[in-house]
């Protein structure tokens, strides 16, 4: 768990997967602390932290006091995985994961992927997920990296750039959406232009990447 020197190339997706045997373990820490636990993860930083400082009486340690001497025992094991892996903390890297997820529909499931040429649907370009319920003007210009979900409405003209349109928004003619989220029953007004943004309906909601621009009301 971020070690400060190389280890390996792999890295440790954060996910565990216990028995309640798991307890036992935790029991016999605390029997050997003599006090309750405080179960929490520590970092590298907080671990190099400890070494200068006494750890309570009740804390218990996930990856020193608990997965460590399990390996040790050969009772814990891993799950290598060849797919991709992010880390989600800002809406640009949603919209990277987005594209990650449909590339992998390409290999994988390749039904769920649109396609079209402009004469009996949407003009679709690289990898792009439509929704069935949602409806596409046949003249609107899709992808790559698009993903459209329930009930969206695209109007005549709106080209859609990586971006993720989510249930209920309605894009109106020509409007353009370049690498942005929209949010539920959001609507993007015509000849509006939308870039590196997230759109959303709550105004309540402040943040540099939370943005209801008033041009989104436009119609």
């Amino acid at each position: 768990e971020k070690p400060e020197t190389f280890v390996s190339d792999l890295i440790n997706c954060g996910v565990y997967i216990f028995t309640p045997k798991i307890l036992i373990a935790i029991e016999d820490v605390l029997k050997q602390k003599k006090d309750r636990a405080n179960l929490r993860r520590v970092s590298s930083f907080e671990a190099l932290q400890s070494a200068t400082k006494a750890i309570p009486a009740d804390y218990v340690r996930l990856d020193q006091d608990i997965l460590s001497p399990l390996a040790g025992k050969k009772e814990l094991y891993t799950y290598q995985t060849l797919d991709f892996w992010e880390q989600i903390k800002t809406p640009g890297m949603s919209l990277r994961c987005s594209g990650l997820y449909l590339s992998q529909f390409r290999h994988t499931s390749p039904h769920l992927l649109a396609s079209g040429d402009g004469k009996k649907g949407a003009t679709i370009v690289g990898d792009v997920y439509i929704h069935p319920s949602a409806k596409v003007h046949l003249t609107a210009k899709i992808g790559p990296n698009v993903s459209i979900s329930a009930n969206a409405r695209i109007g005549a003209g709106a080209r859609l750039i990586s971006c993720i349109i989510l249930d209920d928004v309605e894009i109106m003619e020509n409007a353009v959406v370049i690498h942005s989220i929209v949010g539920w029953k959001s609507t993007v007004g015509k000849w509006s232009r939308v870039q590196r943004v997230k759109v959303t309906t709550m105004p309540n909601l402040v943040s540099p990447f939370l943005v209801k621009p008033l041009m989104l009301k436009m119609k």
